[in-house]
């Protein structure tokens, strides 16, 4: 992050204020659209308590029953209640919701399945389709994976600054097509190459490219005799897609 944006962080947490501590752990509540507290990252903020202890405080805004919810410092919160430390916080009451992200970036980056999950709970319909078909197909593919497969291509706005600005869209039929044609390809010869990024990648842009003449019937038929090698190149493997979608093919070859 900018300097000058983590200056604009430090004014809002009003950092050097005083805090306060309690093992009332029952007033504390989580932002609904916050991310979710991780075990690997808790386990690290335990170990690092148990030596040195919270240095930091978590902030907290106060609700009009008197319960405290936190801005920033989910993590923190969960690693000193399960040692069962005194919660050090601090209120600030000028803080919104709206402010989560932008403090939360400065002490643990957002992952692109924190942003999906933030605006799936915002009811942001492209967000909790994507996180749907996130958790039917997060065994078999990646992540970045399921999310290029999936993105509407007519959407110009670039994937990833889209996903982070709650831009992103979803093209469900284009990609439930190539999510059944890499998974089956898959199935065919049993290649975990056929997995990984660079050819669902390469897949995708050749089977947007010949989406009107491409048979998959044809394609695994072809696949199961005439071996398909991934490189790491996506134009190379795409170029080894063709050749095997065009093998011995007299008619209708795509070029």
């Amino acid at each position: 992050m900018e300097t000058k944006n983590i200056f604009k962080v430090q004014k809002m947490l009003n950092v050097g204020s005083f805090y306060l501590d309690t093992k009332d752990y029952d007033r504390f509540e989580f932002f609904e659209d916050n991310r979710e507290v991780t075990d690997n990252h808790v386990k690290k903020l335990v170990k690092s308590f148990q030596e040195f202890g919270q240095l930091v405080p978590i902030v907290c805004k106060e609700n009009n029953v008197g319960k405290l919810k936190i801005i920033d410092g989910q993590f923190r919160f969960t690693a000193a209640k399960n040692l069962g430390m005194p919660i050090k916080y601090m209120i600030n009451n000028n803080l919104k919701n709206n402010h989560l992200t932008e403090i939360n970036i400065t002490q643990k980056k957002f992952t692109n399945l924190d942003w999906i999950k933030r605006y799936s709970k915002q009811n942001l319909k492209d967000y909790k389709l994507l996180l749907f078909q996130i958790e039917n197909y997060k065994k078999t593919l990646g992540l970045s994976s399921i999310i290029e497969l999936y993105h509407d291509t007519k959407n110009t706005i670039p994937i990833s600054s889209g996903l982070r600005k709650g831009k992103y869209k979803i093209d469900l039929k284009k990609g439930t097509d190539l999510v059944n044609i890499i998974l089956k390809s898959y199935a065919t010869i049993n290649d975990k190459n056929f997995l990984k990024r660079t050819f669902c990648r390469a897949m995708q842009n050749f089977y947007i490219k010949n989406k009107q003449e491409f048979n998959i019937k044809q394609f695994l038929k072809n696949l199961s005799v005439r071996k398909l090698n991934v490189y790491n190149l996506t134009s190379d493997t795409m170029e080894e897609i063709k050749k095997v979608y065009n093998y011995n093919l007299k008619k209708n070859r795509i070029v």
